[in-house]
């Protein structure tokens, strides 16, 4: 048999990337049913993660970072290979690059959560969801104008969207 053909506890046996990256769309789609995932090989080097809203990155992570085979120092610029069984048996590469995107419904979600919070009108609701790929929500926030940026509204949206679920 070819390699990738064969499995074992249900993920492919091989140890390139192409094989690593078929693993990881067998243990999302168990994880998380229901989510369209995107991995790609990007190159022999990476994989590229993608989904809309569903689960968090964190969650995702937990599962795609296994594949990685070492990790790269910038201290000496130098990337440190450590291999192991997994990687050996079920595929590895060098870097995972996940990427959560968010519909304009979850958007939306978050705003409402954060209006709820904040005790903001429904109209706010709107604008923050309107706002939010704008940049505009970087320099207003629930103190007032030129707020710290972890007080902007821009920062307390991504915290709504990165700790949510949709799943």
């Amino acid at each position: 048999m070819t390699t990738g053909t064969m499995k074992l506890n249900g993920l492919k046996i091989g140890n390139d990337p192409k094989t690593a990256a078929a693993n990881m769309r067998i243990e999302l789609r168990a994880a998380f049913p229901g989510v369209k995932f995107s991995v790609r090989v990007d190159s022999y080097t990476a994989i590229n993660v993608r989904w809309n809203d569903g689960p968090t990155e964190s969650a995702v992570n937990a599962i795609v970072q296994r594949y990685t085979i070492g990790m790269f120092d910038g201290m000496t610029d130098c990337y440190s290979y450590n291999r192991d069984e997994f990687n050996n048996i079920h595929g590895g590469v060098q870097y995972v690059f996940t990427r959560r995107e968010y519909t304009a419904e979850f958007v939306r979600a978050a705003a409402v959560a954060l209006a709820e919070q904040y005790d903001l009108p429904v109209a706010m609701v709107d604008t923050l969801a309107l706002k939010f790929n704008t940049g505009d929500l970087w320099r207003v926030g629930p103190n007032g104008d030129n707020p710290h940026h972890l007080d902007s509204w821009k920062h307390l949206m991504n915290v709504q969207l990165q700790n949510a679920s949709a799943v």
